[in-house]
């Protein structure tokens, strides 16, 4: 369990006093978003202190987003307020696509600063804060920026795109008013969730009217070998396919390379003792596994079918023709922020929505705006 930790700001007990009621009227609705705002004069006769401790908290409240101030007219209720416009993104990752070791978290980011781009129609863009490496072993600044966040209620809602257990006792997980929402395969308290639908069935369903039957896979090492193995080997019997315990190999993400010594030993042999369909479970794998497959002069798709998976529309390289299996990013950051748009308004949201998976021919453009 994780302690709680207030970030209070360094504001005199008068300044404290006026961010906080005015941002309560404000989240309440008693002072509506355009409603004008007592001037500093008023303000400081009605709290009883100065005009530049007015000033100070009204400069506060137009940095947090709550107010916003025209020049000569005097102060105004936002029109596009924190706590119901700007959605944060947590990233258990440092800052920098190229620091990322996992392609989905990647396409996440590239996708959330896509639907800040300013060229985006108003009514598709949207605001959003991203928090990356939060936690760390020690509070960062992002860390810290997060909770003063969640405190100051300058957040409609929070979308994880993996769970962060490591957040439970925070203000992050603990605040009664702030929706969240999580990817994840299992719940996650205080969490709506959003989980993605396996593909491995229709996968198989796929190869076998494609007329395969020897069926391999190469996979990532999150999985327990023993159960998955099996699991994997009755699914591919029930459609008349074959497989075999030593037709499951698998990499770690972080070592994508040894994918391809893992395609050379599945494609070794000759005739029934070579698969005649490979499916890569994992984005991260699908270039070293494709490397492997060219090496190895096994001829695609007449001698080996591939279906590889995708987070769509970013695919990873390839280096022989394959199929693509996987999740809509674009679609799945929508429905997330949807999630937390429909809490916001009162609505009735499940505990868990599944997400489902697309194969590249079902989608019209499954790669649009991404740069050739």
């Amino acid at each position: 369990m994780v302690s709680i930790v207030h970030f209070v700001p360094r504001f005199s007990p008068k300044q404290s006093e006026i961010v906080d009621d005015l941002r309560r009227r404000i989240i309440a609705g008693e002072l509506a978003p355009g409603a004008q705002l007592p001037g500093l004069v008023e303000m400081s006769r009605k709290y009883k202190t100065s005009e530049v401790t007015a000033q100070r908290a009204m400069a506060h409240l137009r940095k947090a987003g709550f107010v916003r101030t025209r020049r000569r007219e005097g102060s105004y209720v936002s029109l596009n307020l924190p706590n119901l416009c700007n959605f944060g993104i947590v990233f258990d990752h440092p800052a920098g696509v190229d620091h990322y070791e996992f392609n989905y978290l990647t396409v996440w980011l590239r996708e959330a600063k896509r639907l800040m781009d300013p060229g985006l129609p108003r009514d598709e863009r949207r605001r959003i804060s991203l928090f990356h490496e939060v936690p760390g072993a020690e509070p960062g600044r992002k860390h810290r920026e997060l909770i003063e966040k969640v405190e100051n209620q300058q957040l409609a809602g929070v979308v994880f795109p993996e769970a962060m257990i490591a957040l439970r006792g925070t203000p992050v997980m603990e605040a009664p008013d702030l929706a969240r929402v999580v990817v994840s395969p299992v719940p996650v308290p205080g969490c709506k969730v959003v989980a993605l639908a396996p593909f491995t069935e229709d996968v198989l369903d796929f190869l076998a009217t494609r007329g395969r039957k020897r069926v391999a896979f190469i996979t990532i090492t999150f999985h327990p070998s023993k159960p998955y193995t099996q699991q994997l080997i009755g699914q591919a019997a029930c459609r008349g396919l074959t497989t075999h315990p030593h037709w499951v190999q698998a990499a770690c993400v972080t070592s994508p390379g040894w994918a391809l010594n893992c395609v050379r030993l599945l494609l070794h042999g000759e005739g029934d003792d070579r698969p005649d369909a490979l499916v890569i479970t994992d984005d991260n794998l699908v270039p070293d596994a494709t490397k492997g497959i060219l090496e190895a002069g096994v001829r695609v798709p007449d001698e080996l079918e591939v279906i590889a998976h995708c987070n769509f529309p970013w695919p990873t390289a390839n280096a022989v023709p394959v199929w693509r299996v996987g999740y809509d990013i674009r679609k799945l950051l929508h429905t997330c922020l949807g999630l937390i748009e429909r809490q916001r308004r009162g609505g009735h949201v499940p505990d868990v929505t599944e997400m489902a998976h697309v194969f590249d021919a079902e989608l019209k453009n499954p790669f649009e705006g991404v740069p050739e």
